[in-house]
This record gives structure tokens, C-alpha cells and sequence, in this order.
């Protein structure tokens, strides 16, 4: 394809090159579109219907609906039917009750919010991959630069770390974000040029969710001291994911050595070993770690990381617990983390 002037052309190209032609999502594949109605998700909804007339993947929509702004969200899930049946694309829809999912969870709106709408991406994709008896199925949403570097500084505000710092990445599985190099304001330009509808959810200016908070607050003051201070955050999320990549290397030739037991949900380390290493080989060796025990690596914090740490150096016959019904304990210089059944707090709570 040839880069041209023009806005939309630019973004195909860009979607193009960064996922066609590195052979990311090819011909016969079948893509799902979050489509949520705004301008990005349908932008998104029309880059990729003119990449698949290209290429020749199958595209579907799905819908989203909340349950949370009542009759706004029936005229979004209405214009999205509306729009999909006009132009003959295949759409589907799902309603979840986030307000009752939060008092059950104890999750923030935002989170609660979030969980529920990739549940339903996920159990809608295994419908997919029944119905097409294909086994590439892939989940796109229209995540753009100024959502990766809100991302990023939401993540090192909650002290995520180095991990956090990295952002989203474009692919993840079988989840796919097209958009994380292209700029809000070519979305934006890229709607106008073609006058495609959409739909303006209010919640985007409510100031009481952080995420807004970050983006009309602080992103918009970072702006006012550089322009290109959104690039400039995603260009350093990439210099983030190549020093990840370095440091995850070195670990995966020296985690066998600490390692004592080993199972799906249980692990036992040797403490004498593990601290023959520098900090950040431990910090790598602990979210190491999580992975093989299948811990969500979101709510675990530095802190976190510096307890066990501190543990590990410690006498023995501590304890700790940690997210996700991890528990640590030290006994005979060795460490012993293991999934349990209780539902702990995610708060810490380390004892003798």
C-alpha cells in the first residue's frame, strides 16, 4: 500500500503495516470489533472493514451495554444495530449489571466495568471459534496513544513499576490494539473526513473516574508544557519494553537455580539463592513467579515486591499475604508461595 496525504489513508496504512503486513491478523482469520459506538471504536469498525476486502478476514461487531447510564446506553446499543444492519455487518450484543457486580466484587465502577466487558469479549469469542471452527480468532479494540500514555501514568501512580510503565501492548494473545500509535486527533479527523456517525457517551467528561481525571486533568496540562508530551510517554513506554525484554531474558536462564518446588500452585524458592541477586533480577524472578502461578501481575505493587524481598533477607516464620489469594510464608530458608482458597484483602498484611 501507498502512503498518502490524506488522514484516513495515513491511519490504514499505518494499521496496514503494523498488522497486515506483519502477518498479525491474514486471510480467513476473523476479527471482533469492541464496538462501544464512539469515534474510535468506529473508526476502528471501518479501517479494519477496508483492510478485510483487502486481505479477506472475517469482521464482526459486539456491543457492550453496561448497565449503567440507562437510556443513553439503549440509544448507543440502538445505533450500533442500526448502523451495523445498514451496512450489513454482523453484530452482536451483551448486557452486563456492573452496579451489581461492584457491590459483589468490591471492585471500582471503572474495574468492575472493565472486568465485565472482557468476560463478555471472551465468552463471545468462544462462540466464534465454535461457529467458524477456526482457531484465529482475534478480540481488537480501538485503544489509541492518548489511552496508552493515561495507561501508563495510571500505572505508575498505583506504583506498578517497570511493568506497568510498558503500557498496553498492541498484541496480547488474542487481543489486538491497532490504534496505539496513531493519535486521538487523526481518529478524530479520520471520522470527519469520511462523516461517519457516532455516538458521544457523557461518562468520557465525569472528572469522578480517574482515568478521566488523568486525561482531561493531567494529560491536558502535560500538553500546555509540550505538545508532544503523549508521544513522548509511549516512546518511553518502548524504551520501558525493551529493557523488560533484556531483564526477562537474563531471568529465564536463572530462575531454575532458586527454584526448589514447582507447581500450578505452589511454588518454593530458595531464599539463600534468590538474594545472591540484585534487586531488579528479584523483581523479575517474583513476577516470574506470579506468571507460573497464574497471578494477575495488575494489583501487584512495589511494595509488594519490596515485602517478599525484605522477607527473603529476613529470619525465618513470616508470613505474608498478597493479592489474588497468594500467601507467603518463610520457613528454613525457604520461600513458600502458594494459591489458596480464602479470598485475602489485597491490602498487605505481613506477620511474625
Amino acid at each position: 500500500m501507498v502512503l498518502n496525504k490524506d488522514i484516513n489513508q495515513k491511519i490504514i496504512n499505518i494499521v496496514y503495516n503494523d498488522i497486515i503486513k506483519n502477518k498479525i491478523v491474514k486471510e480467513s482469520d476473523v476479527v471482533i470489533i469492541g464496538l462501544s459506538g464512539g469515534k474510535d471504536s468506529m473508526c476502528l469498525l471501518d479501517v479494519m472493514l477496508t483492510l478485510s476486502e483487502i486481505v479477506g478476514f472475517k469482521v464482526y461487531a459486539l456491543h457492550i451495554n453496561h448497565g449503567i447510564r440507562g437510556e443513553e446506553a439503549d440509544r448507543d446499543l440502538n445505533f450500533v444495530l442500526n448502523y451495523c444492519e445498514e451496512n450489513r455487518i454482523e453484530c452482536y450484543y451483551k448486557k452486563v449489571d456492573v452496579i451489581k457486580y461492584v457491590e459483589d466484587s468490591k471492585l471500582s465502577l471503572e474495574e468492575a466495568a472493565r472486568t465485565l466487558r472482557y468476560n463478555a469479549y471472551e465468552q463471545f469469542r468462544e462462540e466464534i471459534l465454535k461457529k467458524e471452527n477456526s482457531d484465529r480468532v482475534f478480540i481488537m479494540t480501538a485503544h489509541h496513544m492518548t489511552d496508552q500514555a493515561e495507561t501508563i501514568l495510571h500505572n505508575v501512580i498505583r506504583g506498578a513499576g517497570i511493568k506497568g510503565a510498558i503500557g498496553m501492548k498492541k498484541v496480547n494473545g488474542f487481543y489486538i490494539r491497532p490504534f496505539l500509535n496513531i493519535r486521538k486527533e487523526d481518529i478524530d479527523e479520520y471520522i470527519k473526513e469520511l462523516d461517519i456517525e457516532y455516538v458521544e457517551d457523557s461518562t468520557n467528561s465525569d472528572l469522578k473516574y480517574t482515568r478521566n481525571f488523568i486525561r482531561h486533568e493531567i494529560l491536558n496540562k502535560l500538553n500546555s508544557i509540550n505538545e508532544k508530551s503523549i508521544t513522548h510517554i509511549c516512546e518511553f513506554s518502548e524504551i520501558v519494553k525493551n529493557v523488560d525484554a533484556y531483564f526477562e531474558k537474563v531471568v529465564s536462564l536463572n530462575i531454575k537455580e532458586i527454584i526448589v518446588e514447582k507447581s500450578d500452585s505452589h511454588i518454593v524458592v530458595d531464599s539463600k539463592k534468590f538474594n545472591e541477586y540484585d534487586y531488579i533480577i528479584k523483581y523479575y524472578m517474583l513476577y516470574n513467579i506470579f506468571d507460573i502461578l497464574k497471578v494477575k501481575k495488575k494489583d501487584i505493587t512495589k511494595i509488594h515486591i519490596n515485602d517478599i524481598i525484605n522477607i527473603s533477607m529476613g529470619p525465618n516464620r513470616k508470613h505474608l499475604d498478597l493479592p489474588h489469594n497468594l500467601i507467603l510464608n518463610k520457613e528454613e530458608n525457604k520461600l513458600n508461595f502458594k494459591i489458596c482458597e480464602t479470598n485475602y484483602s489485597m491490602s498487605r498484611k505481613i506477620k511474625k
